[in-house]
């Protein structure tokens, strides 16, 4: 896991760069100067609830997609006079960390409260209580049951980081997200303290959740009747 700080330069710019108009407002530079206010690396824990299928496998794929959304800017963005500069795209991928907590005698099956609960525990025990800070590693976790396991492991597949002609929407893999405050075991439906995020969105719901609260953050998912990321 990176901890050392995120370099400046990647975040605070001169006006005297040679392509300042088009780099200081990027997407990624954004996403840094919220990482390195928040211990310098960013992504959220996986608890695991099922145990079978090929975890790394998985885990995996929800790398190679999340790199995916570092570099979408690239990706979108054709100026040969004055190409961008790679290096945010890169810091910000190289940042993204996930830890796993996985016990199959107590957590096959788990429940969202019961996950909740789990995570709780282990992010005090990590000097991140929920309820005292803004950082969303010790907010919310990502949980991989049966279900996430599956749709991870179908997943074809990402495009090359280069390749802007593939379109991937951004609902087609997703994970379950659980909201570790206090207060989400309580809330009533639809919100019922945990929502989808599309892999291809994480980055960017991991800096909304700095500002906002997970329930104000969701719509619904009109045809599956879920909450989902409304970002």
């Amino acid at each position: 896991m990176a901890s050392s700080p995120v370099p400046q330069n990647l975040i605070q710019l001169s006006p005297d760069h040679p392509n300042f108009q088009r780099e200081w407002q990027r997407e990624p530079r954004r996403r840094l100067k919220d990482v390195s206010s928040h211990g310098n690396n960013w992504g959220f824990t996986i608890v695991r609830t099922t145990y079978t299928g090929d975890f790394q496998t998985a885990l995996d794929t929800l790398r190679r997609y999340v790199e995916l959304e570092c570099y979408a800017d690239l990706r979108y963005t054709s100026t040969p006079d004055a190409p961008l500069d790679p290096e945010p795209n890169r810091e910000l991928f190289r940042r993204f960390h996930t830890d796993v907590i996985a016990d199959a005698a107590t957590l096959d099956g788990a429940s969202m409260d019961d996950v909740r609960a789990r995570f709780r525990a282990w992010a005090a025990q990590q000097g991140g209580a929920s309820e005292t800070t803004t950082n969303p590693r010790f907010r919310a976790c990502i949980v991989v049951d049966a279900e996430v396991l599956q749709a991870l492991l179908l997943a074809p597949p990402p495009p090359a980081l280069d390749d802007a002609s593939a379109d991937v929407p951004l609902d087609a893999i997703w994970v379950k997200v659980v909201d570790a405050a206090p207060a989400a075991a309580e809330m009533a439906p639809p919100y019922a303290g945990w929502l989808r995020v599309s892999v291809l969105e994480l980055a960017r719901f991991w800096a909304a959740f700095i500002y906002q609260e997970m329930h104000e953050l969701y719509e619904m998912d009109e045809d599956e009747e879920v909450p989902v990321y409304g970002g």
